[in-house]
């Protein structure tokens, strides 16, 4: 509820080297945003493989939040702005499996192209309206089903056969 017609939100913006929260105000049609924090997002290197920390992003969340808190206004809105395209595999209890892969990491090079061997790129722009980069979440899927990942074999999900 908008309290004195005023909208106050929160928006939480990760790119893909640094993020940022904002405190935003819309008050007689006009809005005014000020940064909160600013932070690196790291990409970390575990085994060739390239994970977001999503933990310190977690506390860098948090840590605007409480800044915002601190000026005792009542939050009407929260906003996060990410990639867009990673994602993390949960199990059973909704505990993270592992970190979430990065859309940087190069496992998914050739993925669209040995994808449709499988299945036409027709059929999959039909589908996901998408086009076709090797970052986006159907070839970073396939590419942990491809190297045996054991979080996409453990996550709790109902997937969609690969080959449909």
């Amino acid at each position: 509820m908008i309290s004195n017609g005023v909208f106050h939100f929160f928006a939480f913006d990760l790119g893909a080297t640094n993020g940022r929260s904002i405190l935003g105000t819309l008050q007689n049609g006009k809005i005014e945003l000020q940064e909160l924090t600013r932070f690196p997002n790291k990409i970390i290197r575990i085994h060739d493989k390239y994970y977001w920390d999503i933990f310190a992003l977690y506390e860098a969340l948090k840590e605007g939040l409480t800044i915002a808190a601190s000026r005792n206004i009542r939050l009407d809105a929260i906003g996060i702005d990410t990639w867009g395209v990673d994602f993390v595999y949960l199990g059973k209890d909704g505990s993270l499996l592992s970190q979430p892969r990065s859309y940087r990491d190069p496992y998914t090079n050739g993925k669209p192209e040995e994808y449709f061997k499988l299945i036409s790129k027709k059929i999959v722009y039909d589908r996901t309206g998408i086009q076709i980069m090797n970052l986006n979440s159907l070839y970073q899927l396939y590419a942990a089903k491809c190297e045996n990942n054991s979080a996409f074999e453990a996550a709790n999900a109902k997937c969609y056969s690969f080959y449909a």
